[in-house]
C-alpha cells in the first residue's frame, strides 16, 4: 500500500476514536440524568393516564346513581333520563376500560422503573 495512504488512514482512524471516546464521555455523564428525568416524567404522565378515567369514572357512577337516580317520568323532563343514563352508563365503561389500560405502565414506572427505561429504549429502536 502507498505510505502516504497508510498515513491517512491512520490520521482517520485516530481521529474517529478521539469522536468516539469524547461520545462515551458525554454519555457517560448524560445518561443518568436522561434516565431519571425520563422516569419523573413517566411517573407524572402515567400517574395522570391512569387516575383521570378512573376519577371521571367514578364521578359520572355517582351521577348516575346519586343525580339522576331512578327514571321518573314526566310529562316534560329538562334532561331525558333514559338518554343521560345510557351515554354517562357507556362513559363510565369507557373510562374504566381507560384507567385499565393505563394501569400497566402506571404499575411499572413507579414498582419497576428500570424495565420501564427498557421497554422506552426498545420502543426507540423499533421505531
Amino acid at each position: 500500500m502507498n505510505e502516504e495512504l497508510q498515513k491517512q488512514l491512520a490520521e482517520l482512524l485516530a481521529s474517529l476514536m478521539n469522536v468516539a471516546k469524547d461520545g462515551a464521555q458525554w454519555a457517560k455523564g448524560e445518561i443518568p440524568l436522561l434516565v431519571q428525568e425520563k422516569i419523573a416524567l413517566g411517573r407524572f404522565e402515567e400517574s395522570i393516564y391512569f387516575f383521570a378515567p378512573a376519577i371521571g369514572a367514578c364521578v359520572l357512577a355517582w351521577l348516575l346513581v346519586k343525580k339522576i337516580g331512578p327514571l321518573e317520568i314526566k310529562a316534560e323532563p329538562d334532561i331525558p333520563p333514559l338518554f343521560s343514563m345510557i351515554f354517562g352508563g357507556i362513559a363510565t365503561v369507557m373510562l374504566v376500560v381507560g384507567a385499565g389500560a393505563g394501569f400497566h405502565d402506571f404499575a411499572m414506572v413507579w414498582f419497576a422503573p428500570r424495565l420501564y427505561i427498557v421497554e422506552w429504549l426498545t420502543s426507540l429502536v423499533k421505531a
